[in-house]
């Protein structure tokens, strides 16, 4: 009886061995044939941007990541766009892209390297950062959502730095209706030549562009400038120190080329703001409307105000304090 016992237990024991190995034998081929899936989708991609004027070049490229991810790393990337597009060239020496096994849909792109930046009029850049990851979110109409996140990004020219910050995050996702996206932009510490306000602490963007494929369809601003070519601003955010200014409103392009709509700020500490300011990095007209604000809100810590752009003015009641510049002639 004990000797039966000890025979089944075994048997049993030798039929899960043979289950585990099989299914890590099964799981292994759909990993190898997921990864030639990818080579060619890749392939497929890159053959379907040469067609569209891009010059794509690499000096390696390899799939790993089992049992549960691709990871694919390309190496000695050369990227440029094509002579529409201002046929700018980046170089960077890895380039690398992850995805779960089971979902393809969903890509993640890393730049663990610095990147070497080559403009059509010949201006050499180069950006570098601690972490510059994308998450990119595929479905039957193409990309769906996309994050960006950098660490510490850096642009450079020469020894001159055009942009740097602590954290910088961009954010798209789709938006109320069919034809709209919700935007999400935001920096910490940033820093660029010539800042009318210094030192910023943050700024932020959050809203919802409407009529998005006539933004994108290839004719940019001029076909956006339609009945439903609309941005609800939700918050745009700047902080310096203890002060703020929260801007928020709906935004159009009219048919002369101004910004029209409906806008409201509110001033936290505005003094400070003001204080901070840099004359020289604004043009007359606006530093005249920066004026009339001053006049309006004076010396209170706190203030809620409500304008009207239109005509390319900006209004408070009936009264004209600014203009606004063309958006397009």
């Amino acid at each position: 009886m004990i000797k039966h016992q000890q025979e089944t237990k075994s048997s049993w024991i030798l039929l899960l061995f043979v289950f585990v190995v099989a299914l890590a034998l099964a799981w292994s081929g759909f990993w190898l044939f997921g990864a030639n899936l990818v080579k060619t989708k890749a392939n497929e991609q890159i053959f379907s941007l040469q067609n569209q004027g891009y010059e794509i070049g690499f000096e390696g490229f390899k799939v790993r990541g089992w049992p549960y991810r691709f990871v694919v790393t390309v190496s000695g990337v050369q990227f440029t766009t094509p002579p529409d597009n201002g046929s700018v060239q980046f170089n960077t020496s890895v380039l690398r892209v992850h995805a779960m096994a089971w979902k393809l849909s969903h890509l993640i792109v890393e730049l663990p390297k610095s990147v070497q930046i080559l403009t059509a009029g010949g201006q050499k850049l180069t950006y570098n950062s601690e972490r510059t990851r994308a998450s990119l979110v595929f479905d039957d109409n193409g990309l769906s959502r996309a994050s960006l996140e950098l660490l510490q990004p850096s642009f450079q020219s020469s020894a001159v730095t055009l942009f740097q910050a602590e954290l910088s995050e961009v954010h798209f996702r789709p938006g109320g209706d069919a034809d709209s996206r919700n935007l999400f932009v935001f920096a910490r510490s940033p820093v660029w030549p010539n800042m009318p306000i210094n030192p910023l602490d943050e700024i932020r963007l959050n809203g919802e562009v409407f009529s998005w494929s006539s933004l994108v369809g290839g004719q940019g601003l001029q076909a956006f400038r339609t009945p439903d070519g609309m941005v609800n601003i939700e918050q745009a955010l700047i902080v310096s120190g203890r002060a703020r200014a929260d801007l928020s409103g709906s935004l159009q392009i009219d048919k002369n080329g101004y910004l029209t709509g409906p806008v409201q700020v509110k001033f936290v500490y505005p003094a400070d703001i003001l204080s901070s300011l840099d004359s020289n990095q604004v043009a007359g007209e606006v530093r005249n409307t920066i004026l009339a604000l001053s006049l309006l809100i004076g010396g209170v810590s706190e203030a809620e105000l409500s304008f009207k752009l239109r005509k390319g003015g900006i209004y408070t009641g009936p009264f004209r304090i600014g203009s606004t510049a063309q958006v397009l002639p």
